[in-house]
């Protein structure tokens, strides 16, 4: 594991500006349990238009209960990848909790992570 980091982190110092490897990273510090190190970088990819990084935010905030901004990264990272089922699935079931239609469904928000969102951009 921890030669692990150390490679990724030589590729973020040899490659910046590298959205595959930035999303290489951000995957193994959510992977680790480390989402609050994932969550800068996380931002920076969905503000490159990575679909996949603001599936994984999306995630986050179902996580913590604030729906409402989970529900606003879901339907940015369907926008990104329309044909991604499993976001498509998140923001339907986001966008009932948010309006209140079935309170009870939020053990469905927000718990798979596999796959993301499509991948990088």
């Amino acid at each position: 594991p921890a030669a692990a980091d150390q490679a990724l982190k030589g590729a973020l110092v040899r490659h910046p500006e590298s959205l595959g490897v930035r999303m290489v990273a951000a995957r193994r510090l959510l992977n680790t349990g480390r989402e609050v190190e994932a969550q800068g970088l996380l931002r920076e990819l969905a503000d490159a238009g990575v679909s996949e990084a603001c599936y994984f935010l999306g995630v986050m905030g179902s996580r913590r209960g604030d729906f409402a901004q989970a529900l606003e990264w879901m339907e940015r990272a369907l926008s990104l990848a329309p044909e991604h089922a499993q976001t498509a699935e998140q923001v339907a079931n986001l966008r009932r909790i948010v309006r209140g239609d079935n309170a009870g469904e939020s053990d469905n928000a927000g718990e798979s992570e596999e796959g993301g969102a499509g991948g990088v951009g």
